[in-house]
């Protein structure tokens, strides 16, 4: 330290020329004769500023505002890794760009005159996860898969919560799963992943059971060779149905919505209608339909003289109750 006379001043102004100084500041005062009358001395410890560029900090998101405690004449640095400044003279600004893993920031103060003082800051960008999942809507009483396609930038995603009916509560921790739901309608199906850096990422979508539909058909039976009509009679709750497959249970098949079958042999048969609606999702019904025989006909008239009367006997016969209607001709 310098000493610095005052001459008749009530301030004076000492200037420390930089480091860690200790000593005192003393003070004469003189009488008009020239002598001392008095004398003061206050000790002091001047010391430069120290720059403080925060704690180091893991983020799993950016930007971040740095946090460094001092902010005088002061300026960022990147040493290592990568990031802009929003103001690179501002101790708190924000920093952008960052890259994954570490990232090395310098904060530096002093100048004009004062000490130069500088702090390194690491600021680790952590694995970010990202949520997402696939899936295929399903028809009632059907499981639907789910599988995670989550992923974390630049490391890997190790927990997974389901809350798969939206009810807030996790039903599954494991990918993929496979859920069947109680009821039809829609669900908001939540994800949430955990990077291996402890980083969180929630998706949530909506996932759909569909209702099956109700198959059901109506019949009149008929005798063999002759059109029996077949009906359908099925219902959906919501939605439509598209399509219908019937099986005669004679081998053949229809597409139709309602048809007429003509069954050659009498006998039982199961018949059988499969219904499908316009999300894919199918019903079926089965009947057994007794196709009745045709009376074997027959009867006898014996040759006889004109205008002689005939006696004609009906000797029809049916294998299928008895015969119980005639008619002649």
């Amino acid at each position: 330290m310098t000493q610095v006379s005052s001459g008749n001043n009530d301030t004076i102004v000492t200037q420390f020329t930089g480091g860690s100084i200790g000593g005192e500041i003393c003070v004469a005062f003189l009488g008009c004769d020239g002598d001392t009358a008095g004398y003061m001395c206050e000790e002091i410890i001047a010391n430069p500023a120290s720059a403080d560029a925060g704690p180091d900090t893991g983020i799993c998101s950016q930007p971040f505002q740095m946090q460094a405690n001092n902010g005088s004449n002061g300026y960022w640095q990147v040493i290592s890794g990568s990031g802009t400044f929003a103001n690179a003279n501002e101790y708190d600004t924000e920093v952008s760009g960052l890259s994954n893993g570490q990232n090395v920031f310098r904060w530096t103060i002093g100048g004009n005159g004062c000490p130069i003082s500088s702090d390194d800051v690491i600021i680790t960008l952590l694995p970010q996860a990202v949520a997402n999942f696939s899936f295929t809507n399903v028809c009632d009483e059907t499981a639907m898969n789910l599988a995670s396609t989550s992923y974390a930038l630049g490391g890997s995603i190790t927990d997974y919560s389901w809350d798969v009916d939206g009810n807030g509560t996790n039903d599954y921790t494991i990918n993929p799963i496979s859920h069947t739901f109680g009821d039809t309608g829609n669900y908001q199906c939540r994800l949430i992943v955990e990077s291996n850096g402890g980083c969180v990422d929630t998706v949530t979508k909506t996932v759909r059971v569909h209702p099956n539909p109700n198959a059901q058909f109506t019949f009149i039976p008929e005798c063999e060779e002759t059109p029996t009509p077949f009906t359908d009679q099925s219902t959906i709750g919501t939605g439509s149905i598209t399509d219908w497959l019937w099986n005669f249970g004679d081998g053949t098949t229809s597409t139709l919505q309602n048809d007429s079958h003509i069954y050659q042999s009498d006998g039982v048969y199961i018949a059988s209608l499969l219904v499908t609606s316009a999300f894919g999702c199918q019903d079926w019904m089965t009947d057994s339909i007794e196709v009745f025989t045709i009376p074997e006909v027959d009867f006898d008239a014996p040759f006889v003289c004109q205008n002689d009367t005939v006696s004609v006997s009906d000797l029809s016969t049916s294998v299928q109750g008895n015969v119980i209607y005639w008619e002649w001709n």
